[in-house]
């Protein structure tokens, strides 16, 4: 391969690469060949595998007839040579003389009398100053070989896909005869014709699964043509659903596992005492006080992503069958397949059984947090005898990314019987011995010794939840020491009392929590010299500052509960 020095070896040749004439052509050639949808990534490999070969025939092509001329050679008479700066015209030389120049050194000039029309030309040879001519010596790595194409092209996509991919990918997007599903690329006119009576019957399939189906669920009752390839079948009903003019069907799958939802049944299904996840998202809404004032910053390149995630239940977490969206489970759970997927539904393991239960991660969106869960966790639970305070542990398997299967465990601890914290139907709290089974936080804990009050006092209505100040007002009056001060109560309490009061009701992170005293959002709420945090109400509930936080600060700090 030394004597070939292929121009599609080199990182010059595809940091410059652009789409010729009759690729996209190719590419449209070989998915109707596969018979099945691509990845950009998959074609800009075999695009890669297509350039090398084609620069391989032709200087194949050069060596049948002759050696590749370079004015850096020297040459004798009989030489028989190809000029590639002609079109690869092919010449024998006749003679050689020596070359005069006043900025160069010596060099030769051939005479190569070209076939075809038999003229005569000179050239210059055995020149030692630099020629565009010249071909640049590559420095090839061993494991480059013309005699393995595969294996070569998936070594040149490795270094130098980078430059190929986003290139195609905008090719691909403005030409109207390419669609996308996720990742997966296909021909426009190969898509099957899915029409009305399909998607009307793909609803209907949806909505007896209680709002969740497979791919393969939906297509069992669909009629497609018998001679379709399956990958033709999935990718043109992904596309459909996807396409829907009247937005009926929401993707909730993986890249292996590919699920669909309808929003009204998925997001109405009652997880306890009449609440749905659609009114558990809506706890998630950051109140207007919090102002984001900057993106999220990307994970430095070279982290590795989690393999396991812990977090400690709060009150809302263990009563709703919930766990929070943070940093440290977006790097373990897999990511959205399409731009704007609202959620997914993922399955979850008890670490030493082979049964799993489903669960739906609903991704976070602009000012409302994500979480994960539902009434299948809620029962887990209960049958592990959990409470809040429980540290549980979340681990990726092999299948994390692909199929959405991931472990479960907790921290185990020593059979116990403790008064807890639970709620009526009615909203009436009340506290109840209940068994567990593992360790417990006593930070997090609504422990009757740690918080008889609570018993006293009613949930907040739905006026008052979604806002800040009512929510720690009512955090303050539930675990907080009245001081009489003037003609007035003061509330105090310490951070970690607030940070378990204050999650009762919704969702609420210890970094939002800190910012409120830190950057006095509100008169009535601020530190005291001895460290703790106090309420006033005669100062008012009128908003002074907004809470200025970061995306990942505001978003994704929903595990930050350390105090």
């Amino acid at each position: 391969m030394r004597d070939m020095r292929l121009d599609t070896l080199t990182l010059r040749y595809w940091q410059n690469f652009e789409l010729m004439d009759g690729d996209l052509e190719y590419l449209s050639e070989l998915l109707i060949e596969e018979e099945s949808p691509l990845t950009v990534q998959g074609l800009a490999h075999r695009l890669i595998q297509k350039r090398v070969e084609e620069e391989k025939a032709v200087w194949e092509d050069r060596k049948a007839k002759g050696v590749t001329y370079q004015p850096r050679e020297a040459y004798v008479d009989g030489d028989r040579l190809v000029f590639p700066a002609l079109d690869d015209a092919a010449g024998s030389v006749i003679g050689v003389r020596s070359g005069r120049h006043p900025d160069y050194a010596r060099f030769d000039v051939i005479k190569v009398r070209m076939e075809g029309d038999r003229e005569i030309r000179e050239f210059a040879a055995n020149l030692s100053h630099p020629h565009a001519l010249n071909f640049i010596d590559v420095d090839e790595a061993p494991d480059l070989t013309l005699d393995d194409m595969s294996r070569l092209s998936e070594t040149l996509y490795e270094r130098y896909g980078q430059y190929v991919t986003p290139v195609l990918l905008d090719k691909m997007r403005e030409s109207p005869e390419f669609v996308s599903f996720g990742e997966e690329w296909f021909l426009r006119g190969f898509l099957l014709p899915i029409e009305g009576g399909h998607l009307n019957l793909a609803e209907a399939v949806l909505d007896l699964a209680a709002g969740f189906s497979t791919v393969d669920e939906i297509l069992r009752i669909l009629e497609m043509p018998e001679q379709s390839g399956r990958a033709v079948q999935i990718f043109s009903l992904n596309y459909a659903l996807g396409t829907d003019e009247q937005e009926r069907f929401k993707f909730a799958g993986t890249e292996s596992r590919m699920e669909w939802c309808l929003p009204q049944v998925a997001q109405t299904k009652a997880l306890r005492f009449g609440r749905a996840p659609k009114d558990i998202s809506q706890d998630h809404v950051l109140d207007d006080v919090v102002e984001i004032v900057a993106e999220a910053t990307p994970r430095a390149e070279g982290t590795q992503p989690v393999k396991r995630w812990s977090h400690v239940l709060t009150f809302y977490d263990w009563y709703w069958g919930h766990l929070p969206y943070d940093k440290g489970a977006k790097e373990l759970l897999v990511g959205p397949l399409l731009e704007g997927q609202l959620c997914v539904r993922l399955r979850l393991q008890f670490a030493g059984s082979d049964q799993a239960f489903p669960v739906v991660l609903y991704y976070p969106r602009e000012r409302e947090l994500g979480w994960w869960g539902g009434a299948e966790l809620r029962e887990f639970f209960e049958a592990q005898e959990l409470a809040p305070g429980a540290t549980i542990v979340g681990e990726a398997t092999p299948s994390a990314d692909s199929e959405g299967l991931y472990q479960i465990d907790y921290a185990p601890g020593p059979p116990a019987k403790l008064e807890m914290l639970d709620y009526e139907e009615n909203g009436q709290p009340v506290f109840r011995r209940v068994a567990v089974r593992c360790e417990i936080n006593e930070n997090m804990s609504l422990r009757r010794s740690r918080f008889s009050a609570l018993e006293t006092l009613k949930l907040l209505d739905e006026k008052e939840r979604p806002m800040t100040s009512s929510l720690l007002a009512a955090a303050f009056e539930r675990v907080g020491e009245k001081v009489l001060r003037g003609l007035g109560i003061v509330y105090r309490a310490s951070m970690a009392d607030l940070l378990v009061a204050a999650n009762i009701e919704r969702p609420f992170t210890n970094t939002v929590l800190r910012a409120i005293f830190d950057q006095g959002a509100y008169p009535c709420f601020y530190r005291e010299e001895d460290g703790l945090h106090a309420y006033d109400p005669s100062r008012g509930h009128v908003e002074l500052n907004k809470v200025r936080l970061t995306m990942d600060e505001a978003i994704l700090d929903a595990g930050s509960l350390a105090v």
